[in-house]
């Protein structure tokens, strides 16, 4: 599916959704437990317009994955739908465009990719964001013992040359808020400018992600393993 089309955010109701109709989208209450609209947030009813940004990125996913995929996906955690990004649901229109590039279209290897999620999912304390990408770096080829490292906050040995330097743009890039010529050309040598852009861009836009899932307290399934403490916990 192209990048903005609006084609298939339609059939998934996320433009023209009657519960954005229904749903009073400028109460501040989105955080579990609340009341809004006269309906608990995890009330089933709720389900089928709350679920738009949802649906719409489940077949995505699909799409994306040839139909064999069903990913888990971060604004669907196993209580129930709570979908923040829908309060605002042109920045959300915008915004799973984005997301999409990032996840299936962007120029680097899924495995580094991944990677950068991890360590943004870390940065802030984000444990569904681990939860949800976690198997997904392992399955793209993350060598376990490197997730394991970034999750307890040390910096992984053993990397190959492509981690390493999106290990340390990264860190630079979130410690700094820049990162040094050298390590800029070690990324532009490797990855490109389209490869530099696409990076900064996967960093920026979990960062955005994690956020969301921080302020709204979207956990993961209870019982997880979890590497860090959730944010704010």
């Amino acid at each position: 599916m192209p990048a903005g089309s609006r084609h298939d955010a339609d059939e998934f109701g996320l433009l023209k959704s009657a519960g954005m109709q229904q749903f009073p989208f400028n109460s501040p209450a989105f955080r579990p437990g609340e009341v809004q609209g006269g309906l608990h947030e995890n009330d089933p009813a709720r389900v089928g317009y709350l679920c738009a940004v949802c649906r719409f990125r489940d077949g995505a996913d699909r799409r994306a994955d040839g139909g064999n995929s069903a990913r888990q996906n971060v604004f669907r955690p196993a209580r129930g739908c709570r979908c923040p990004w829908l309060r605002s649901p042109e920045l959300a229109d915008r915004l799973q465009k984005v997301g999409e590039y990032v996840r299936f279209n962007t120029s680097l290897d899924k495995r580094v990719n991944e990677m950068a999620i991890l360590m943004t999912a870390q940065a802030w304390a984000s444990q569904y964001e681990w939860y949800a990408h976690a198997p997904l770096a392992i399955k793209a080829g993350l060598d376990p013992s490197i997730v394991a490292a970034i999750g307890a906050g040390r910096k992984p040995e053993k990397m190959k040359d492509d981690e390493a330097i999106v290990w340390e743009f990264t860190t630079q890039l979130r410690r700094d808020h820049g990162v040094d010529d050298a390590i800029y050309a070690r990324a532009l040598d490797k990855f490109g400018e389209q490869g530099i852009m696409d990076l900064i861009a996967v960093n920026g836009y979990y960062d955005v992600v994690s956020m969301t899932l921080n302020v709204a307290r979207v956990a993961p399934p209870a019982g997880e393993e979890l590497p860090f403490k959730q944010a704010g916990r």
